[in-house]
């Protein structure tokens, strides 16, 4: 599977409210260093949700950062 298809896969879990396979998929070593703001996002959301706080807060600053880059 390539990058773009995982991204897309975990895109479609989000929908799907498939918290842990969402996770585990966008945050697979391969895809997480390509994830934009919006999916950062999600993958907080889902953090969140499975009881991972510090991971989701983790994602959630990376988001802030990457929509603040956009800015620029």
């Amino acid at each position: 599977m390539t990058t773009t298809q995982a991204i897309n896969q975990g895109r479609e879990l989000l929908r799907e409210q498939e918290w842990g396979a969402a996770f585990s998929t966008l945050t697979a070593p391969d895809v997480a260093l390509f994830l934009g703001p919006m999916d950062l996002e999600g993958v907080a959301k889902a953090a969140y949700l499975l009881g991972n706080e510090s991971e989701g807060s983790e994602f959630y600053r990376r988001a802030h950062e990457e929509f603040l880059n956009m800015r620029q």
